[in-house]
């Protein structure tokens, strides 16, 4: 599925949740192979709304609409840090620190510091 997620009504505050139950006989072979391709095909689905919210913070800008440039660059800042918290619990689950290290400047070597919860 690809697009806008749905957005919740405006008295729910609570996040949506999905419990599912995956099929008997579902080798592991299969089931990591489907979980790695649909991590990987929702990174490249919120990679393409932040780029989609920087276009759009930048013909905001340009038109002098700066309440659209700001809400555009918030949504830019959450998909940051989306993916990047996806980025690094991958990376820590399978311990690969030292690629990450590597890859993204201005990393310490090693696991992030713990965040406090919002």
């Amino acid at each position: 599925m690809t697009g806008q997620p749905a957005a919740p009504a405006p008295d729910d505050d609570d996040p949506p949740s999905l419990t599912l139950v995956l099929p008997a006989g579902l080798d592991a072979a299969a089931t990591l192979q489907g979980l790695a391709g649909a991590v990987c095909r929702t990174r490249a689905d919120m990679v393409s709304w932040l780029e989609m919210f920087r276009q759009r913070a930048r013909a905001c800008a340009a038109g002098g609409d700066q309440l659209g440039e700001a809400r555009c660059r918030g949504q830019v800042l959450a998909a940051e840090h989306v993916i990047g918290h996806l980025d690094e619990n991958l990376v820590d689950a399978f311990g690969l620190w030292d690629q990450y290290d590597q890859q993204i400047p201005g990393t310490a070597a090693g696991a992030p510091a713990a965040e406090s919860a919002p």
